[in-house]
């Protein structure tokens, strides 16, 4: 998926005002992009039914869990 410039100081905007910090527009569209891909893969159904496959998947989202980063004093868990 190819993000817009606007998107991607949109993005840039709302990481500065969550988590207090500047980022690049490199690193904006880094994250902006994981975190699509994250939302792409939660969002598909689990099990065999996802395109005729006859296995369960294994799980692809664990593959982008260590890319995400534990904040210091965050109001969640999660950066």
């Amino acid at each position: 998926m190819q993000l817009k410039e606007d998107e991607i100081r949109e993005f840039s905007a709302l990481w500065q005002q969550k988590f207090g910090e500047a980022i690049p527009p490199a690193v904006a569209r880094q994250r902006a992009t994981e975190l699509l891909e994250l939302y792409h893969l939660l969002a598909q159904p689990l099990g065999p039914t996802r395109m005729g496959d006859s296995q369960p998947s294994q799980h692809e989202v664990l593959s982008l869990l260590p890319k995400i980063k534990r904040g210091r004093g965050s109001s969640g868990p999660l950066h």
